[in-house]
């Protein structure tokens, strides 16, 4: 991890936090170069120096060798292909597992007006369903409010007679590292002059029961991106090239594993490099005695909603600690991580061979978070960037602060980024 790249290759900086979320709350955090990719994640109960503190993860901006020596507390260790299906909490119970959440939509100018509790443009309620169908797969059910689908898959999900919701289905079938076509989720095609990885959607479970990932790790260089963005013109090609991440921290809640989840989903146009747009998703586990036996009911949200205000309000708690008030006050992360002095350890998984190929792990023990936070200012080591001043990093990214404590940073443009993007 962290080791230098062969010239023109790019890289790709995924770096997931919830910041400031109760003491069980953890992180996904992750760096790539062009066909290399490794996430850092904690476990529970991360960056202690009290249990009565809220606590949130932070990892590097980049890998440097003390930090790689930081991370490699352990030899590293080949992760099996099947590691990410076997260590899921999703679609493992013949019956529908549900959660009830909020899918809060936001496009790019509304998050450049106002990234402190930014408004979405659209906002909406949903059931999630998921259950195993047969040993080597799962189903996903979820019914969704109009107004949660936001441009999700389209924006083209089917209307439902029983109660006028939308319906999104799919099966994912156990495969290794849990690859998926992505046009098979999501309406979209890539011409034939590239490579295969630009179609493939991986998951990478982290921390089982805590943090995940998934998204696409290929990225078109920019001459490939430009060259097809002219042909798409001279034939009047309108097909979207999605380019998708998807970032999921979980925890459990009255001994049931990922009943809190929160994540975040960027979606990006691939030729083009603009941001489509961005959705904060929180969803809560309704518990035995609540659970939807049929998704093809008509479905209340309202009392659906009702049935999950106690976990609702347990989720919001850590809003009182004075790391989360700080964190709504606009102090910068790094800030608030370096005043903590938190201790913790952490796991890394490294895509070894490429998107398509092999992962490897290791992970240490007593880490000091402020070894791994991405500063809140100056670039100059850590992207090659193109049209943007020196260590300007509030012309590269969006930094956002949701009022939920959750905080988000992802580039403005890939345009802007010569040889590598990063997401936290």
């Amino acid at each position: 991890v962290g080791a230098e790249a062969s010239a023109g290759n790019a890289r790709l900086m995924l770096l997931m936090m919830l910041l400031l979320y109760p003491i069980r709350a953890t992180h996904a955090i992750g760096y790539q170069r062009f066909r290399r990719l490794a996430f850092v994640g904690s476990p529970n109960n991360l960056w202690r120096p009290s249990t009565k503190i809220a606590s949130f993860g932070a990892c590097a901006h980049h890998l440097s060798l003390q930090q790689q020596a930081l991370a490699r507390g352990n030899k590293a260790l080949a992760v099996d292909p099947l590691w990410s299906w076997e260590q899921r909490n999703t679609g493992t119970n013949r019956e529908w597992a549900t959660h009830i959440g909020v899918w809060r939509h936001y496009n790019a100018s509304g998050l450049a007006e106002q990234p402190i509790f930014p408004i979405p443009w659209t906002s909406g309620r949903l059931a999630k369903n998921l259950r195993l169908s047969d040993g080597d797969t799962f189903d996903l059910w979820s019914v969704l409010e109009s107004s949660a689908a936001g441009l999700f898959n389209g924006g083209n999900l089917p209307n439902r007679t029983s109660d006028l919701h939308r319906d999104l289905h799919a099966t994912f079938t156990k495969k290794p590292w849990r690859m998926t076509r992505l046009r098979s989720l999501l309406p979209s095609s890539y011409p034939c002059t590239w490579p295969e990885e630009a179609d493939v959607l991986r998951v990478t479970i982290v921390r089982p029961g805590a943090c995940t990932i998934a998204g696409v790790p290929y990225i078109p260089k920019l001459p490939l991106a430009q060259s097809t963005a002219a042909d798409e013109r001279a034939q009047n090609i309108t097909v979207p090239h999605p380019l998708v991440y998807e970032m999921w921290l979980s925890e459990s809640h009255q001994g049931v594993p990922e009943a809190i989840k929160s994540g975040l989903f960027v979606h990006y146009d691939a030729v083009h490099g603009n941001l489509i747009e961005c959705f904060r998703m929180k969803e809560l586990a309704l518990f035995d005695g609540q659970l939807l036996r049929d998704p093809a009911a008509a479905i209340d949200f309202d009392l659906l909603s009702a049935a999950t205000a106690g976990i609702s309000a347990s989720s919001r708690e850590h809003l009182t600690t004075p790391h989360a008030q700080a964190l709504l006050r606009g102090v910068p992360i790094s800030d608030i991580v370096e005043k903590a002095q938190w201790q913790g350890d952490v796991r890394v998984h490294h895509f070894a061979d490429g998107p398509l190929g092999g992962e490897v792990a290791w992970q240490a023990q007593e880490v000091g978070a402020q070894d791994f936070v991405t500063p809140s200012s100056d670039s100059s080591d850590l992207f090659v960037t193109r049209g943007v001043p020196h260590g300007d990093m509030t012309e590269m990214f969006h930094s956002l602060v949701f009022d939920d404590g959750f905080y988000a940073k992802v580039p403005r443009h890939l345009g802007l980024f010569e040889d590598g993007i990063s997401l936290e």
